[in-house]
């Protein structure tokens, strides 16, 4: 049975897949370019590795998602065709495998990049558990981090691999935060907790000019701290939070499907209305969420455990 710290954390991921999808329907939107890209993608791993934390061994981790990704790759596959079929556009097979060698987001790798450095991910934390020295093994961590960092400035992030170094830190931090989480008594210490708020709002407005991937690590830092503070506050007995911990629980679903579902969604809205504004770009958002409870249903009934 899930803890009720662990269903919290689900509801933290829940909240943040809602944010990938707001951000994938407003993304030009400066409240979303200043606070949702650069933090709900680290917040998000961050919570991964909390919750993968330890469960299951690698192999069964590695199977139950790379099965998925098989399967929502040709239901993308065949979403495309049928697409195309109906609208006279012709599929780009060769395209999207350049795409994909090339690390670029865009058509059927969206967001199989995910599952993509998730597996990654997976392997490279099973290859540092067997550092026996912490302090080695962190090193390691951020002397990846760097590497990654280095290849996305220069263009290079062949099957995603240069995203997945960066992330690799907050994957870690997760599996950390699992052990340390359970030191501290529940909906204690909100005064230390709003203090490091106010320390990095501060400390955040000095770092507008440096690079982006540090401004990066401050926002989700701050984020995450934020959403702790949240956690004391609710738990799961806040009603959203059990809406949040569903879509949390069903992650990988709402994540492969959330795209195939919006692009139904925006021709029906841009038809119709345009360009969608901020309002217009949270009720489609909202759309797409309701569209994919049913479809989380479904695939945890029929096709879920047939992949395990």
């Amino acid at each position: 049975m899930p803890t009720v710290r662990d269903t919290a954390i689900d509801a933290l991921k829940g909240f943040l897949i809602l944010i990938v999808i707001l951000g994938h329907n407003g993304g030009s939107h400066p409240l979303v370019l200043e606070l949702g890209h650069p933090t709900k993608m680290g917040m998000f791993f961050i919570v991964s590795g909390y919750l993968i934390h330890g469960k299951l061994k690698l192999k069964k981790r590695l199977r139950g998602t790379i099965l998925p990704f098989l399967f929502f790759v040709v239901l993308s596959i065949l979403w495309r065709y049928f697409y195309g079929f109906v609208s006279g556009e012709t599929l780009e097979f060769q395209k999207w495998g350049i795409e994909l060698l090339h690390g670029q987001d865009w058509g059927l790798n969206i967001p199989m990049w995910f599952l993509l450095s998730y597996c990654q991910l997976l392997i490279m934390v099973y290859i540092l558990e067997k550092i026996p020295s912490s302090a080695i093994r962190w090193t390691a961590v951020m002397a990846l981090m760097l590497a990654g960092l280095e290849l996305l400035r220069n263009g290079i992030n062949p099957l995603y691999v240069g995203r997945t170094l960066v992330y690799l830190p907050f994957f870690m931090i997760g599996g950390e935060l699992h052990n340390i989480s359970y030191k501290f008594p529940d909906g204690k210490y909100p005064f230390v907790t709003m203090l490091l708020i106010v320390i990095l709002i501060c400390g955040r407005s000095y770092l507008i000019s440096m690079d982006y991937y540090v401004r990066w690590f401050v926002d989700t830092a701050l984020a995450l701290i934020f959403a702790y503070l949240l956690y004391n506050l609710f738990k799961n007995k806040f009603f959203p939070s059990r809406i949040f911990a569903f879509y949390g629980k069903n992650s990988i679903v709402v994540l492969c499907l959330h795209i195939l579902i919006l692009d139904v969604v925006w021709r029906l809205w841009w038809q119709h209305f345009g360009q969608p504004d901020m309002v217009g770009a949270l009720l489609q958002s909202l759309i797409i969420a309701i569209l994919l409870y049913p479809c989380c249903l479904v695939y945890n009934k029929y096709i879920g455990p047939k992949l395990k």
